[in-house]
């Protein structure tokens, strides 16, 4: 059950809790609430793509984007 009950524009989000989200790219900690909400209001369910600002969610496009160029060149067996 989503903690926040929130509209989660970022692809990535997988869980949250009282001060933390969680994406594929890890755990991401907060010292408390307010700073929790801010950054998740910020990117993890900001509008638009907000969320591409995030330096994780960056990171993780970037990987996909090297993975699927890497995978079209295998040679086919």
């Amino acid at each position: 059950m989503d903690y926040w009950h929130k509209a989660w524009t970022c692809p990535f989000f997988k869980w949250d809790e009282q001060t933390c989200v969680g994406c594929e790219g890890g755990k991401l900690q907060f010292p408390d609430k307010e700073s929790a909400v801010e950054y998740m209001n910020k990117f993890c369910a900001g509008t638009g793509c907000a969320w591409e600002k995030c330096s994780v969610a960056a990171s993780l496009l970037k990987y996909y984007d090297r993975k699927e160029d890497t995978d079209h060149e295998q040679p086919e067996r």
